[in-house]
């Protein structure tokens, strides 16, 4: 029923062939949005005259009939939504906007204005529409495509909201992608869109893909979905919005509370709201999660200890890799057995975890035999029997097979082989004690349900009184348990202590805290959780009158002093090197600053800078050339300078500073996102700003068998009697702030740290 005075059949015929191939995409996004429906187009007055500019358009009449089914097209003249075009004055013919269609779907193809060269031309305003914004029950699409296989929502109306754009990342998602969305300005009831090419911008990162379209073919779809929700509908958005997730219980009596009353369904709402407010007593996220988590840790940290082998409530486990392994290295190993028979033995950070018999590790894809050697496992392991395993080979991320298991092995030792683990603790386990763990995320076609076992009382052998009578902090030692002649690996999880307001812990940690107060290392070391009274507790603060009971201002310290300089990174390396038990303390550089955004500029306020003295350059010109041509502003000199000479901390050879966000003289504007240059000072000579982890000292004793690149690239600075490692430049900084929190920050080159601050195993090196 809808009649174009321009729409003759030859054009209507001949752009139905041009773009044929698109109906079938069409068709697919109907489930974004329905092409425009209802009213009088406006395309041409009752003359017959059709010139934009001169059209008036209202708002959609809301006596019209009922919305179409969100199922059914129809094409409908789009100037019904367009209100006049905007003019400049120029009564510019590239303003025009023509209007085609294909079959049952509508188009709207808008011209750019282009300078005389072809390239885009200055007249923005030629590229703007301004359309009405959407009524109650409906969704309006604006979509910009090439017509053949590529869709980009450009902005979107709904419910009788403004028209807002869509925010897309160009790059592909990588760190170099950028966040572009057209621009759209709004009235009370319409709102003004420029039509800027999406699909021009991406051809900036993709120039191998086909998706660039000349400007002056650039096309623009504007659809219509109208869909009036029922009661239950609007209940489940409503619930999806205010709850962490419902039930089903909860969603119908709410929709037939709506469904009921002829009120509106906003009151409906606020009534729920209130009852949720007032009336339902409040129930504890952290309290679910502490009643239900079952979190792997291997060594106790400042917020609490993990079970022991003995315990009631200990885990084991049938299969050798979880994912704590993600990321490690795994050393593969084939070794003669006593009876002639192979044994591969496997091992991550020179634990060995199990030694199976006669078992080649091959990859899955093509049966490759996988050589001995050290491979990262790069992805996260599936934690169960012949879960997938992935490790890294030849450039490839391929998943293995061990044997005749077409993944993660069982937790094995041939016979005999118990002599290649020093000093392994063998317990033994009875079925009189040990139940099966009831996970509801196990599969129980990968296999048998004793994949996973739990202690239900106490173990009593000799060997919990002996061999395993260690302190609870610290890094569990691997323990094995035998169970009706099959072996699982200790699985030690994290303890939770209930400690809430109405049931304080009487002593506030302080049991855990005296358990683990002889791991020297402060990450092992638990933390006291008792605070002080203040304003922000009183009202549910209690006093301890437990024997235990401890104190946040508790420090624990040796006397001993150690001064971390290069001699004695040095003498590090040498000592336990001797022991066989290599430890590698490197301080690092060749951090690059300027390629690191995450290294904040030293005029940022509250920023944390690091510098290090120049010596060589005596003058304030000489120090001053190395920052080229970038002069710097006199109040950032004066701040700077200040802070260097009389408020910063470190060492003869580095110095930290911090710029608070109240000082009365703050750097120049200029200088506000600079960073990496030289300063001058008059008091104590030139510095230069550098990586805030330039030359910090990090026990990097467990990074070679994690090393991406394998051991050698981390071993070699010490064995050629280096205390330096020198980052590669080919890696990216991203890199290193992915990993630095592997290591164990011991402090700054030339810094004097208490012993405990050294890390537990060089501590309790023989050397």
């Amino acid at each position: 029923n809808i009649k174009d005075t321009n729409d003759d059949d030859n054009r209507r015929r001949s752009w139905y062939y041009m773009g044929g191939g698109c109906c079938l995409v069409v068709i697919l996004v109907i489930v974004l949005a329905v092409v425009l429906s209802g009213g009088k187009g406006s395309g041409g007055d009752s003359n017959g005259d059709n010139n934009n500019n001169n059209t008036t358009t209202t708002n959609p009449d809301p006596n019209e009939p009922e919305p179409i089914p969100i199922d059914f097209l129809r094409p409908i003249n789009i100037t019904q939504l367009l209100l006049p075009q905007i003019n400049d004055g120029n009564n510019n013919d590239d303003q025009t906007t023509s209007l085609l269609y294909m079959d049952e779907v509508f188009w709207e193809t808008y011209p750019y204005a282009n300078d005389a060269d072809g390239s885009s031309g200055d007249n923005d305003e030629s590229k703007k529409i301004n359309l009405w914004h959407s009524a109650a029950d409906e969704l309006y699409l604006l979509v910009e495509t090439n017509g053949v296989d590529v869709w980009k929502p450009v902005a979107r109306s709904y419910g009788g909201h403004a028209w807002e754009p869509y925010l897309l990342v160009e790059g592909g998602g990588s760190a170099g992608g950028q966040q572009v969305s057209t621009s759209v300005a709004c009235a009370d009831t319409y709102c003004t869109i420029e039509l800027v090419s999406l699909l021009e911008t991406e051809q900036t990162h993709n120039n191998n893909r086909n998706l660039y379209m000349p400007e002056t073919q650039t096309q623009y779809a504007v659809t219509r979905r109208t869909q009036r929700r029922n009661p239950r509908d609007t209940a489940a958005r409503f619930l999806e919005q205010v709850t962490f997730g419902t039930v089903r219980e909860e969603l119908e009596q709410l929709a037939r509370n709506m469904d009921a009353t002829t009120n509106d369904d906003s009151l409906i709402l606020a009534d729920w709201l209130h009852e949720q407010m007032y009336k339902v007593p409040a129930t504890s996220h952290r309290a679910f999660y502490r009643r239900h988590s079952t979190s792997r840790f291997e060594s106790s940290y400042q917020g609490g200890t993990v079970t022991h082998p003995c315990q009631a409530g200990a885990a084991y486990r049938r299969f050798v890799f979880t994912e704590k392994h993600h990321g490690q290295r795994l050393r593969i190993v084939h070794q003669g057995g006593t009876t002639n028979n192979n044994w591969v033995v496997l091992m991550v950070a020179n634990r060995v975890l199990s030694v199976l018999l006669d078992s080649e590790v091959t990859v899955v894809e093509n049966g490759a035999v996988v050589a001995d050697g050290r491979y990262q496992i790069c992805e996260r392991p599936e934690t169960f029997l012949g879960g997938t395993i992935m490790i890294q080979r030849g450039g490839s991320c391929v998943a293995v097979a061990f044997g005749s298991i077409q993944g993660n092995p069982p937790v094995q030792f041939a016979p005999g082989s118990t002599a290649l683990v020093p000093g392994m603790v063998e317990l033994t386990l009875s079925t009189t004690h040990v139940e099966t763990l009831d996970l509801l995320s196990y599969n129980a076609q990968k296999g048998d349900n004793a994949q996973r076992i739990v202690t239900t009382r106490a173990l009593t052998e000799e060997t919990c009184r002996t061999s395993l009578n260690f302190d609870r902090g610290g890094p569990i030692p691997i323990v094995f348990g035998k169970l009706e002649g099959q072996y699982y690996a200790h699985d030690p999880r994290f303890v939770f202590l209930e400690n809430t307001v109405e049931s304080p812990l009487s002593d506030g940690g302080g049991s855990l805290v005296e358990s683990t107060i002889n791991q020297f290392a402060s990450q092992y070391q638990t933390a006291c959780s008792n605070a002080p009274r203040s304003f922000l507790n009183q009202d549910s603060c209690v006093l301890s009158k437990d024997v235990n009971a401890c104190s946040q201002a508790q420090v624990t310290t040796y006397g001993l002093e150690v001064t971390l300089d290069e001699a004695t990174l040095q003498k590090f390396y040498e000592l336990t090197n001797s022991e066989g038990q290599p430890h590698y303390i490197y301080a690092m550089k060749g951090l690059r600053i300027l390629d690191d955004v995450q290294a904040p500029p030293p005029c940022q306020p509250l920023a944390r800078s690091r510098w290090i003295p120049v010596p060589e350059l005596t003058t304030q010109a000489a120090c001053h050339q190395q920052n080229g041509n970038a002069v710097l502003g006199d109040d950032t000199i004066t701040v700077l300078s200040a802070l260097l000479t009389q408020f910063s901390d470190g060492t003869d050879l580095v110095r930290d500073i911090f710029l608070p966000s109240n000082t009365e003289i703050t750097c120049n504007v200029a200088d506000q996102h600079r960073k990496g240059f030289h300063l001058f000072t008059q008091q104590q000579g030139c510095f230069q700003n550098v990586h805030p982890n330039h030359l910090q000292v990090y026990d990097m004793t467990m990074w070679p068998d994690l090393h991406p690149g394998g051991p050698a690239n981390i071993e070699k600075w010490a064995e050629s009697g280096s205390a330096f490692l020198q980052y590669s430049t080919s890696h990216v900084m991203q890199r290193w702030q992915d990993n630095k929190d592997t290591f164990v920050n011991l402090g700054r080159l030339g810094e004097r740290i208490d012993f405990g601050d050294l890390s537990s195993g060089l501590q309790s090196s023989p050397a």
